[in-house]
């Protein structure tokens, strides 16, 4: 039988509706550790679970983490993303 799943991938579960249906709670909790579970119909893959992939928010991810040396404003005064920086225009 040929599987439409990428199977040089061994970390998935194959298992059936009535499974599903029966321990969904727990599928859904392996899919969201990472595990590939399949859904089979008389023996034939239907539904792969997956958890949805959300976009990070980067916006202030690397705070406090760098420094910016004064050297950088002192030659650019004029410069926008300076004033930007240092919350002069928004």
């Amino acid at each position: 039988m040929t599987r439409p799943y990428d199977q040089t991938n061994f970390n998935f579960m194959e298992i059936s509706v009535y499974e599903a249906k029966s321990k969904l709670s727990e599928r859904i909790n392996k899919a969201l550790a990472g595990e590939e579970i399949i859904v089979t119909r008389n023996g034939e893959p239907k539904i792969k679970l997956t958890p949805i992939v959300t976009k990070r928010n980067w916006v202030g991810l690397y705070e406090g983490k760098g420094e910016v040396l004064p050297a950088f404003f002192d030659s650019n005064e004029e410069d926008e993303t300076v004033q930007f920086l240092t919350g002069e225009i928004e």
